[in-house]
């Protein structure tokens, strides 16, 4: 008679256990390191610091799995730098998904769909994750990536800069429209608008940003 015995990653309902959501993780987050390396040989990645809580679980369920998913990412960081010297570094997340990688200006509108960012200063348009793996390859050098800043606090340097430095003239996302997107942005409340032109920003070489999602 052949035995049995439960699959230690689900209970009896047939739900993941702490135990399967790690595997999972372990198993994905293999799988995506290494076809990135394997594709483009970079010399360092940038992680946004993940979250990995998930509301429908308790509090001691999150904990488990917070602590399994960055457990299992810093085991395989170390891994890739191991064979390949591929280093690596997290940089905070906020806002990097509402802030445009072209000229700065950050606004909840910017992010009309999920799969979508259309910055309604200057008008780019590119997939969301696309758009959040460039601002978080950009913090990497930046005082704002820290990932122990408050979500706040990188919210006013984000204001801050775009409006002290020189940006895209063009506004309404080049819809024809002059009207200035700031004004109805609660995020530039109290800030008094400049404006002018940008200046390139120079990509970092042999760099890959990494938007994990979850």
């Amino acid at each position: 008679m052949a035995s049995w015995a439960p699959d230690p990653r689900h209970d009896g309902r047939g739900q993941s256990t702490p135990l399967g959501h790690c595997r999972d993780r372990r198993d994905v987050c293999g799988r995506v390191l290494n076809a990135l390396v394997t594709a483009r040989r970079p010399a360092a990645l940038v992680l946004e610091r993940l979250d990995f809580r998930n509301p429908a679980l308790s509090s001691r369920l999150n904990r488990i799995i917070q602590n399994c998913g960055r457990a299992v990412i810093r085991a395989k960081l170390a891994d890739l730098q191991a064979r390949f010297g591929v280093t690596s570094e997290e940089a905070n997340p906020a806002y990097t998904s509402q802030t445009c990688s072209r000229c700065g200006y950050v606004d909840r509108r910017n992010r009309p769909s999920q799969g979508i960012c259309h910055c309604l200063w200057c008008g780019q348009r590119m997939h969301a994750d696309v758009n959040a793996a460039r601002n978080i390859g950009r913090r990497r050098a930046s005082p704002i990536g820290s990932v122990f800043q408050s979500k706040a606090a990188i919210l006013a340097e984000s204001v801050r800069r775009f409006n002290e430095r020189r940006v895209l003239g063009t506004r309404s996302g080049g819809r024809g429209s002059t009207a200035d997107p700031r004004l109805a942005n609660p995020y530039f409340s109290g800030e008094k608008p400049t404006a002018a032109r940008m200046s390139k920003a120079r990509p970092l070489p042999d760099l890959v940003a990494v938007e994990l999602t979850r």
